[in-house]
């Protein structure tokens, strides 16, 4: 069950993250001129005047874990009406391995995120502005549309499960071979069984070939696909 939350027309929208490529996206287009959102960086957080009627956005991301509980820690401190963690919906691949880097520290600062913060978590694919911008093949995958709608009118679970924003998209290839490549990439995967980090040297040479595919991002999708 979902709880909508009634924004006050003056309620504050704050967004941590000002030079992530997400919020130039949205500020440069979807919520280009909305006076409720007003971005800042995360070393600014320390310096912030927030009030206890802010809403905060998270879409601040370090590589290092302990650079981000720092920052839920400083938040943590203050008073604040609701607080939502941007994630990524790649975590799932931590049902099967965590040989991944990116979707272990993400899916680390999530969980972080819900102790220290109680935080609202707002699962995304891949952000786009364009359909014809994502990778061939199946993706979970979020426009700048859903998610500036999502920030305008914010809603969580009562049950604290994740938002899942996202649509599994579906795009053909241009090209024959890259088509039989993304088919024996799976079968290779499946292969792999709980280690698929076995096909590193692989996606090394996939990403030399300018493929966007593989990888967590294609072992995520094909989970996605087969739990909604």
């Amino acid at each position: 069950m979902t709880y909508n939350l009634k924004l006050d027309e003056n309620q504050r929208q704050i967004v941590i993250g000002s030079n992530s490529q997400i919020w130039k996206s949205l500020s440069n287009s979807e919520l280009k001129g909305n006076p409720e959102f007003q971005a800042i960086s995360h070393s600014e957080v320390a310096s912030f005047d927030f009030n206890p009627q802010d809403n905060v956005w998270i879409l601040s991301y370090s590589r290092n874990p302990k650079e981000n509980e720092s920052l839920f820690l400083q938040l943590a401190v203050t008073r604040l009406a609701n607080i939502f963690y941007i994630t990524s919906a790649t975590t799932n691949v931590l049902e099967v391995t965590r040989c991944y880097e990116y979707p272990r520290i993400k899916g680390l600062a999530q969980n972080a995120s819900t102790l220290i913060l109680e935080a609202h978590i707002v699962s995304i694919g891949v952000f786009y502005e364009e359909e014809s911008c994502l990778p061939p093949g199946l993706t979970a995958a979020t426009s700048a549309k859903e998610l500036a709608s999502f920030m305008k009118r914010p809603f969580f679970n009562f049950n604290g499960e994740p938002i899942l924003l996202f649509r599994l998209v579906s795009r053909s290839f241009n090209r024959k071979f890259e088509k039989v490549v993304y088919l024996l990439y799976g079968m290779a995967l499946r292969a792999c069984g709980p280690f698929p980090c076995l096909l590193r040297p692989l996606d090394f040479f996939l990403r030399l070939l300018g493929v966007r595919w593989y990888g967590y991002l294609y072992l995520s999708n094909k989970l996605w696909s087969t739990t909604t």
